[in-house]
C-alpha cells in the first residue's frame, strides 16, 4: 500500500514537472523575448528586429521537430521529456549570459527548436490534473512580469528561466517513470483527420494572437510614443485574465464560434484604440479569448480520442496553432507595409470570422471528456507518455 502512494505521488509529481517544463520554456520565454528583442540585441550587438527574427525561425524549427518527435512519444519520453528540458534550459542559460552573437543565437534556436516538443508533451501531461491548463496560461503573464522587472538586464530573465527549466527537466528524469508507453492506436494523419472539423479554431487562434500582439507593441511604440520599457507593464495587464478564463467551466462545441469572433473583435479594437489602455483591453480580450478557444477545442477533442489518438491529436493541434501563428506574424508584417499596421490588423480579423462561420455546423452541439487518467497517474491513456 506504501509503495503504491509513493508511486502515485511520484507519478503525479511528473505531470506537474512536464507541465512546468512547457509553461518555461514555451509562453513564457516567448513573451520574455518577444517583450526584450531591443534590449537583448544592443547586449550581443544586434538590432532587435533581428533578435524577432531569430525567435520567429526557432519557433518555425520547433514546428518541424514536432513530427520526428512523434516516434519518440510512442516509447514514452518522461524521462526522455526531462532530459529534452534539460538541453532546452542550457539553451536558454547561453543565450542569457553570453554576448557572442554565435552562442546567443544557437541558444535561442535550440531552446526554440525543442519547445514545441515540450508543448506537446506538457499539453499530454494537463489532461490528467484538473487546473493545469490554467498554469500553461498563466505562461505570459510571467514571461511579461519577468520582462518587466528585469527590462535594464534581459540576460537575466533567460537565466534564470534557464536554470528553472534546468532543475524542472532534471526533476522530471528523476520522478517519471522508466516503463514504455504502449503505442500509439493512430497516428498524425488519423488524427488530422477526424480532428478536421476543430482543426480550424486552433489555426484561426494561432493566426488571431499572432497577427495581434506583435503588431499591438509596434503601435504602442509608434502611435502614442510609449517606450519599450512600458511595455511589459501593458501586456502584463492583458494577458492576467488569461488563467482564470481558462479555469471556467461549462466548455461546449458552440462556444467556439463567438469565441472566434471574440478574437477579431479584439483586433479590430486594437486598430481603432483612442489610447494605450483601450489598447490594451484589445489585447486582453484577444488573448482571454483565444486561451478560452484552444481550451473548448481541447475538451471537444478529448471525448473523441479519449480511446485513440492521445500524444498525436496534440501534436496534430499545437502545430496548427502554431503555423497560423506563424502565418499571423508574417501577415501582419507584409500588410503593415502596404497599408499599416490597423489596416493589417483589420484585414486579418476577416480569415478568423470567416473560420468562426465556417465553424458553426463543423462542432458538436456540446462535448463532456471522458478522462481516463486516473488520480495522479500522469499518462495513464491508451497511447500516453510515461
Amino acid at each position: 500500500m506504501a509503495t503504491r502512494s509513493a508511486s502515485g505521488l511520484g507519478n503525479q509529481a511528473a505531470t506537474w514537472l512536464t507541465v512546468l517544463l512547457a509553461t518555461a520554456v514555451g509562453p513564457l520565454t516567448a513573451v520574455q523575448i518577444a517583450l526584450s528583442t531591443k534590449p537583448l540585441g544592443g547586449a550581443v550587438g544586434l538590432p532587435g528586429a533581428v533578435v524577432g527574427y531569430i525567435a520567429v525561425t526557432a519557433v518555425a524549427l520547433g514546428v518541424v521537430a514536432v513530427l520526428p518527435a512523434m516516434r519518440l512519444w510512442r516509447n514514452g519520453i518522461g524521462r526522455g521529456t526531462g532530459a529534452i528540458g534539460m538541453v532546452a534550459g542550457a539553451g536558454l542559460i547561453a543565450a542569457g549570459t553570453t554576448s557572442g552573437i554565435g552562442a546567443f543565437t544557437g541558444g535561442l534556436l535550440v531552446a526554440g527548436a525543442l519547445m514545441m516538443v515540450l508543448l506537446v508533451s506538457g499539453l499530454r501531461a494537463a489532461e490528467a490534473v484538473r487546473g493545469s491548463f490554467a498554469v500553461l496560461a498563466a505562461g505570459p503573464m510571467a514571461g511579461a512580469l519577468s520582462a518587466w522587472v528585469c527590462f535594464e538586464h534581459p540576460g537575466i530573465a533567460l537565466l534564470t528561466t534557464g536554470v528553472v527549466t534546468v532543475a524542472l527537466g532534471g526533476g522530471l528524469m528523476v520522478s517519471a517513470r522508466s516503463t514504455a508507453a504502449a503505442s500509439e492506436d493512430h497516428g498524425v494523419r488519423r488524427a488530422a483527420r477526424t480532428g478536421l472539423g476543430v482543426l480550424p479554431a486552433y489555426a484561426a487562434t494561432g493566426l488571431a494572437l499572432g497577427a495581434t500582439v506583435l503588431p499591438a507593441l509596434h503601435l504602442l511604440l509608434f502611435r502614442w510614443s510609449v517606450l519599450d520599457a512600458d511595455h511589459p507593464r501593458y501586456l502584463l495587464c492583458a494577458t492576467a485574465p488569461m488563467a482564470v478564463v481558462a479555469l471556467l467551466p461549462g466548455r461546449t462545441g458552440r462556444a467556439l464560434p463567438p469565441l472566434l469572433i471574440l478574437q477579431a473583435g479584439g483586433a479590430l479594437l486594437i486598430a481603432t484604440a483612442p489610447g494605450p489602455w483601450p489598447l490594451t483591453v484589445g489585447v486582453g480580450v484577444t488573448l482571454a479569448a483565444g486561451v478560452r478557444c484552444l481550451s473548448v477545442a481541447d475538451s471537444v477533442l478529448s471525448q473523441e480520442f479519449s480511446r485513440d489518438a492521445g500524444t498525436a491529436r496534440h501534436a496534430v493541434t499545437v502545430l496548427a496553432a502554431a503555423v497560423g501563428g506563424l502565418a499571423g506574424i508574417a501577415l501582419a508584417a507584409g500588410l503593415a507595409r502596404c497599408w499599416g499596421t490597423g489596416s493589417a490588423l483589420t484585414l486579418l480579423a476577416v480569415p478568423v470570422l470567416v473560420a468562426a462561420l465556417g465553424m458553426v455546423r463543423a462542432v458538436p452541439a456540446s462535448a463532456h471528456p471522458r478522462r481516463t487518467v486516473g488520480a495522479g497517474t500522469p499518462f495513464a491513456t491508451e497511447g500516453g507518455l510515461r
